[in-house]
């Protein structure tokens, strides 16, 4: 009688631990489905920030392409500018050299 006693407690603390374990299961399935959907919600929410960065990248180098041009100087502008004010220094030296030498005589 003590060996079925000991047997059905034995059965009864068995079901008991299965029954925590099933509990325990279940518990960890709602939270799983919980991390899952914050998981999901902030994905969602990090390719929105990421779409949006890409935009705004996209704008800035457009910006940024936009200035480059605008501070581009063709290479003849910058040639033809240099040989106008070589021509008017060479003037000048030359002006100060005649006034030097009527200067002196």
């Amino acid at each position: 009688l003590n060996a079925h006693l000991a047997g059905v407690m034995s059965i009864n603390a068995m079901q008991s631990v299965i029954e925590q374990v099933q509990q325990g299961n279940e518990e960890h399935a709602r939270k799983n489905l919980s991390l899952e959907a914050d998981v999901k919600a902030a994905v969602e929410e990090l390719e929105v920030l990421q779409s949006t960065l890409k935009v705004q990248v996209h704008e800035y180098q457009e910006r940024v392409t936009d200035v480059k041009k605008r501070c581009e100087v063709p290479r003849n502008t910058v040639l033809r500018e240099l040989r106008v004010r070589k021509n008017e220094l060479d003037s000048k030296t030359e002006e100060l050299g005649a006034n030097f030498v009527q200067g002196r005589a």
